[in-house]
């Protein structure tokens, strides 16, 4: 079952020392990004805090807010207030001279290293509370993205199983096809007027005909489209895999049409074409 890269996932744990919020988000990218959004407090710990979520999440540009506020602490010491009034004086400013509306104070209190104040560094069992939150967040969030997933996956099985009907309908062309190329050459021959080798032009003309002949590209288009539904059954961070087998479809489909020399095939190539189109989206978003 795929996974899609988009996804949202919250958790909150009341632990031994301090209360904490975990919220992530994400959406695709190619490679793997995190931006973090924590207080100094946190900072020393965002190694092991990316690693956690490069493990679960594989794929996609992720956003971390976590925030720490201590049990049981008067507010100098669970807020910095001197940095708390540089913000707030900062947003007032802006809203004086924007003339917007807005909450400074909520807008100062959203900030950062804010709520970090002079706090000591977490001990071992605030480390653990911060990594049990971090866990249920992550699992919210592969959940969200499991079920986008499953409809990003009958979208492309559907897409998938129609470039293979495309594919079974071109054999019924084919007969028809090498008549008309062979047709097409005698009749060039027959305008010329000129005296033909006849068991040479049989020669040349299968020669010819071999270099046309779709069966190779056929077989193996029908082999991606087989591996394609393999490897997205198989894995839920299967992305970069199915880019690549779109791609390998795209060259097979391509050569067909170059080929073919046949207008009712052509039409069947130009749906397939646009089929693949919706395939490739798809997969933009796939972890």
């Amino acid at each position: 079952m795929i996974h899609s890269m988009t996804g949202y996932g919250k958790s909150e744990l009341n632990g031994k020392n301090h209360h904490f919020t975990v919220e992530l988000r994400s959406l695709n990218s190619k490679t793997f990004d995190v931006n973090f959004r924590v207080s100094s407090l946190l900072r020393p710990h965002e190694s092991f805090m990316r690693k956690m979520l490069q493990e679960r999440l594989v794929r996609g540009k992720v956003d971390a807010n976590i925030t720490i506020v201590p049990h049981e602490a008067s507010l100098d010491q669970a807020v910095d207030v001197a940095k708390l009034e540089t913000y707030l004086t900062f947003y007032n400013d802006l809203l004086s001279k924007t003339g917007a509306a807005g909450d400074a104070l909520a807008s100062a209190l959203k900030m950062p290293d804010v709520l970090s104040g002079r706090e000591e560094a977490l001990n071992d069992d605030d480390v653990k509370d911060l990594k049990d939150a971090m866990r249920e967040a992550l699992q919210r969030i592969e959940s969200f993205r499991a079920e986008e997933g499953s409809a990003m996956e009958k979208d492309l099985r559907t897409a998938v199983v129609r470039i293979d009907s495309l594919l079974a309908e071109v054999p019924a062309y084919e007969d028809e096809r090498m008549n008309r190329i062979r047709q097409k050459f005698e009749h060039h021959f027959q305008e010329l007027n000129a005296d033909v080798n006849r068991d040479r032009f049989e020669q040349e003309m299968i020669y010819y005909l071999e270099k046309l002949d779709i069966n190779e590209e056929k077989v193996r288009l029908s082999q991606h489209i087989q591996y394609f539904l393999e490897v997205m059954s198989a894995n839920a961070h299967s992305g970069r895999k199915l880019n690549f087998i779109a791609q390998e479809m795209g060259r097979e489909i391509n050569t067909l049409g170059s080929k073919c020399q046949h207008e009712s095939i052509q039409k069947l190539v130009v749906d397939m074409k646009d089929t693949l189109e919706q395939i490739k989206e798809i997969n933009l978003n796939i972890a």
